[in-house]
């Protein structure tokens, strides 16, 4: 046909065969593409036409404060953004979250140079729960960590790792030791781990709590994430630099898969790392 309307919906998740037989359908004098899409990933060709003038593509931005409803101050049409669902979202993800940048200003969010995860690789990993929960093999290893964080703002969190699937995320808040180390126990035999990760420096007592039990069988493994004590070839001001470091190439190499959590994603995408007379720092 001389004249040819492709539209593509969603666009920031089609694959990059998908756009190449497009190019192969506008081929005719008047032909064009209208790609419709969230700036999710600074990745992809969605990305690439969105952000790189040379693909000639007319790029019109929408953020969530361009609503009508927005703009009005009152819900002129339903269904649309408000103005309570976009003060909800900056108390939950805060104005410096990737997901801000992109699903409430419209603009693709950057990954610094210093980033030790780079938001793209965390957004390849992200899978559905039905992916995250499905049967796994008998040999599976069922590991378990709890990050401590007292009374404070921060979570204390339980999680479960699969093999290399992130099953479980419990996240509480301000809860004393006795209840911790319940829901320590009670993760531990529900989901049958075969050890379980503390976070000694969080609060002290904890993994004591769980080896004295006789009926707790799996390994309790301590961990001092400031500890400098460890092989002196390698390049990390401490343990926790040197675990990140191993997270980030999981991610690299496409082995790790994590929920669709906000908070999750918020923190592993902020996370940076500077160089030291002793090597690589988390900060």
């Amino acid at each position: 046909s001389p004249n040819i309307l492709i539209v593509l919906s969603e666009a920031q998740s089609i694959e990059d065969n998908i756009f190449d037989q497009v190019e192969g359908m506008t081929t005719s004098g008047n032909a064009h593409v209208l790609e419709i899409g969230n700036p999710i990933v600074p990745a992809g060709r969605f990305w690439e036409h969105c952000t790189q003038p040379r693909f000639g593509y007319n790029v019109i931005k929408l953020s969530c404060f361009d609503s009508p409803n927005v703009v009005a101050g009152k819900e002129l049409i339903p269904g649309m953004v408000t103005v309570g669902w976009i003060d909800d979202r900056r108390k939950e993800w805060g104005e410096n979250h990737p997901y801000w940048q992109s699903r409430v200003l419209g603009e693709f969010p950057q990954t610094s140079k210093d980033a030790i995860i780079p938001l793209e690789w965390i957004m390849r990993a992200i899978r559905d729960k039905e992916f995250l929960q499905e049967i796994y093999p008998e040999d599976c290893l069922k590991v378990g960590g709890l990050d401590v964080s007292k009374m404070g703002n921060d979570e204390t969190v339980h999680l479960v790792c699969a093999g290399p699937k992130l099953s479980r995320l419990d996240p509480f808040f301000k809860v004393e030791i006795n209840e911790t180390v319940g829901w320590a126990k009670g993760l531990i035999k529900e989901e049958q781990l075969d050890a379980i990760a503390v976070d000694e420096g969080g609060l002290a007592g904890i993994c004591s709590f769980l080896e004295e039990d006789p009926n707790i069988r799996c390994a309790v493994l301590r961990i001092q994430f400031g500890s400098t004590d460890m092989d002196d070839s390698l390049d990390f001001a401490n343990l926790a630099a040197a675990m990140w470091w191993n997270l980030r190439e999981s991610f690299e190499k496409q082995e790790i898969f994590i929920p669709d959590d906000p908070i999750l994603i918020g923190q592993l995408s902020q996370r940076k790392f500077t160089y030291t007379s002793v090597g690589k720092k988390v900060i």
